[in-house]
């Protein structure tokens, strides 16, 4: 999820958030997204949320214990940067090579690159 303030309060998007390895993270939103128009040159919040679960007094060996959650999470702040053409087209390309592997057989899909699939 990636979080910025607007003018009319606080938003968020849920979106892929892919890193590039060297301390940053990349991801898409649609240019109609209501927070899109709001990002550049802006400072956000983006939030990972990992394996989580409840974890019962019951399971201390000390009594008077009160219940707890364990939960794995990462926040990252900086500022937002418009990716330029070249940019985008590998970040789009990098999802799509990463997920579509896993479901399709044959000819990964790539409309969003203009061309036609398979």
């Amino acid at each position: 999820m990636v979080f910025a303030a607007t003018p009319k309060g606080p938003r968020v998007v849920h979106t892929p958030l892919v890193s590039t390895g060297a301390g940053a993270v990349r991801f898409h939103l649609a240019r109609r997204n209501r927070l899109a128009p709001h990002l550049e040159g802006a400072r956000a919040l983006a939030l990972v949320n990992g394996p989580d679960g409840y974890i019962s007094p019951r399971w201390y060996p000390a009594p008077g214990e009160v219940p707890t959650w364990n939960y794995v999470a990462l926040e990252m702040e900086g500022p937002v940067r418009r990716l330029n053409e070249d940019e985008l087209e590998a970040l789009l390309r990098r999802i799509g090579e990463r997920h579509e592997g896993r479901i399709a057989a044959g000819e990964p899909w790539e409309r969003w690159l203009g061309k036609s699939a398979q």
